[in-house]
């Protein structure tokens, strides 16, 4: 029998970054270097929940950093907030 196919903490977020990304499954696939029936198999949390744990975890980082101070996190974090999260929306850029 050959050898399974086992994702890595650094491949699960990649896919999640192409997920916010707005990227197809195919580019994703031709990405990470596999078909894409082993990216919907192996990687189907991530596909589906992916630009939602992406934002989750952009709000905790502008979180703490706003506690801090950071007037840029303040910002991006009022705009994350007034936002509301859709599915298909591209993750907001950083504040120059």
């Amino acid at each position: 029998m050959g050898h399974k196919f086992k994702p890595t903490v650094n491949q699960r977020a990649q896919v999640m970054r192409c997920v916010a990304d707005n990227m197809r499954h195919e580019q994703i696939a031709r990405r990470l270097g596999i078909d894409e029936e082993t990216l919907s198999n192996e990687f189907s949390r991530e596909l589906k929940l992916g630009l939602r744990i992406m934002r989750q975890m952009l709000l905790a980082m502008a979180t703490r950093t706003a506690i801090k101070g950071s007037k840029r996190a303040i910002t991006l974090l009022v705009r994350m907030l007034e936002q509301r999260p859709t599915r298909r929306r591209r993750m907001p850029r950083a504040i120059n």
